[in-house]
């Protein structure tokens, strides 16, 4: 009778980030020895294998960074397992500035963006379905920023799509909107007002210490004035 050990199966992966990090890979039949263990995907890189998490069924290896879905499988000793998924996670939308009716930057607040900004793309839909992009993507700290053109004359269709690769947020219901005029013009007014109370503040100090220098030197001048009238009468009597 000839025995051997079953081939190592895979049932089901967790998600990596973008940035890359630790993922998790259960089934069964992965033995008890993890330097036995090998973690290979469609790219022709490896899973670095870090532990077995749970004896015969749990291993734990270190993507790198990526996007979209990979094609896995592990090799316990010589013995192949079937081939899994494993999805990195798609970008996620929580907030988004109003940029000025005129054009200007936007700024998206969310997560899995990754780090790559030459595989991300940011864009709206107007109503008729042509795509608006927002230009230039970059980092800014946590934060996607990108640059959108003048408000066009057609309606938005309100949704902003994040695309990092192949994967986006368009199962997500992130609004968009330009700054309203009523806005603009309410910052117009207060940007305004700020200044001129600035300005007449900043007059009236140079009114005020104009004045009391101005009533010093006056002060000054009659108590020399004074002075020199009395010493002079002092030295007439005294003569």
């Amino acid at each position: 009778m000839t025995f051997h050990y079953a081939n190592p199966i895979i049932s089901y992966t967790t998600s990596p980030k973008p940035t890359g990090g630790l993922v998790t890979l259960t089934g069964d039949n992965f033995g008890d020895d993890n330097t036995l263990i090998s973690v290979a995907y469609s790219t022709g890189d490896s899973c670095n294998v870090l532990k077995l998490a749970t004896n015969h069924t749990v291993v734990v290896c270190d993507v790198p960074a990526g996007s979209g879905t990979l094609k896995v499988w592990a090799t316990v000793d010589s013995l192949l397992s079937n081939v899994a998924n494993i999805t990195y996670l798609s970008p996620v939308l929580t907030n988004a500035t109003n940029p000025h009716p005129s054009g200007g930057p936007m700024t998206l607040t969310g997560s899995n963006f990754g780090n790559d900004i030459s595989i991300i793309v940011v864009w709206v839909l107007d109503v008729n379905g042509n795509r608006v992009n927002c230009t230039s993507p970059r980092f800014v700290g946590a934060e996607l920023v990108c640059d959108m053109p003048p408000q066009p004359s057609v309606d938005m269709d309100k949704h902003i799509v994040v695309y990092v690769a192949t994967q986006s947020n368009l199962d997500e219901n992130q609004l968009f909107a330009y700054m309203s005029t009523t806005t603009t013009s309410m910052a117009f007014a207060q940007a305004t007002t700020s200044a001129l109370n600035y300005a007449t503040t900043s007059a009236m100090h140079s009114a005020t210490t104009s004045a009391l220098n101005s009533a010093t030197t006056s002060a000054l001048h009659s108590a020399t004035t004074s002075a020199n009238y009395a010493t002079t009468n002092l030295h007439s009597t005294s003569t």
